[in-house]
């Protein structure tokens, strides 16, 4: 059972696999037309109730809004229905990372890419963007939210939990950094 289960899961997912191709074919790449793209993925959607599958579908609107038509309000919509449908957490994380990412760069709303980012610290703790996620967060604080010192509480907390991993040294360069130019703490920085 558990078998013929997985068998069908992978065919559903080979199937709305194939859609999305065929009509990112049709309609992108033969015609150039993201309008009709669209109108069909969301009437892919609409013939659909299967979670997976609708994640999948908004998962390339999110795209196609995002990559190509710039249209960043309509991406992250597009991306937070995904958020509610899809059930893979790796994905499901890297998804928050780029909602944070448009909010925070595209949308000017740092203190909702903050939370973002805050929350996936705590609902994504295993996630191989981690300190990927914590680095962006630390840069939000110090360039966007102009809270250099919470910026260098995050650079800290990177390099003490993660040594001899490359990113270490690069989260203590920053700190020295950050202490002279804004705090002329020229003997932190060199502890740092």
């Amino acid at each position: 059972k558990e078998r013929r289960d997985a068998q069908s899961v992978a065919i559903r997912k080979s199937t709305v696999g194939a859609d999305i191709a065929a009509i990112r074919k049709k309609y992108v790449k033969e015609k150039g037309n993201f309008t009709e793209a669209i109108d069909a993925l969301k009437s892919q959607i609409e013939a659909t109730s299967s979670p997976t599958e609708r994640a999948q579908l908004f998962l390339e609107l999110a795209t196609i809004n995002d990559v190509e038509l710039k249209d960043y309000p309509e991406a992250v919509a597009n991306y937070e229905k995904f958020m509610e449908e899809a059930s893979d957490q790796t994905r499901k994380g890297d998804v928050q990372l780029r909602i944070a990412e448009i909010r925070a760069e595209h949308l000017r709303e740092p203190e909702v890419a903050l939370e973002l980012y805050q929350e996936f610290g705590r609902k994504y703790f295993n996630h191989p963007k981690r300190i990927d996620a914590l680095l962006a967060m630390a840069q939000l604080q110090e360039k966007k939210l102009n809270d250099v010192q919470a910026a260098i509480n995050i650079y800290r907390n990177v390099a003490d939990s993660y040594p001899r991993s490359g990113y270490d040294e690069q989260a203590l360069i920053r700190i020295a950094e950050l202490s002279r130019t804004h705090f002329a703490d020229y003997t932190g920085a060199v502890d740092a």
